[in-house]
């Protein structure tokens, strides 16, 4: 199954540079609060943010010390509808887990 990111810019909030991921790619996949934490078999985990915490934008580059527009640049983004089909798709592959500081928990 295949999934399409994004980026943001930061002066009109438009989305672009889109990528498709294939999930089957991945091992795990965490929900994060923020959005998902998805862990490729063998290799790093990559973070996707939901567009439903995009007013956190800002405590995200505080707590990063990153400034607002970075972070827009540099983070991918999904829409609902993509969290929903990521989300379910781990659901039934049983991959489904919760993410905290780094590691995946059950």
């Amino acid at each position: 199954m295949n999934i399409s990111t994004f980026r943001l810019n930061p002066k009109n909030k438009k989305e672009y540079d889109f990528k498709i991921i294939e999930l089957n790619k991945f091992e795990k996949i965490g929900t994060t609060g923020k959005g998902l934490a998805l862990k490729y078999t063998k290799a790093k985990t990559i973070f996707l943010y939901g567009l439903y915490h995009f007013d956190d934008i800002k405590m995200i580059a505080e707590n990063h010390q990153d400034n607002y527009d970075h972070i827009l640049k540099k983070y991918r983004f999904i829409n609902d509808e993509t969290f929903n089909k990521i989300y379910d798709y781990a659901n039934k592959k049983e991959i489904l887990y919760d993410y905290y500081d780094g590691e995946f928990f059950e």
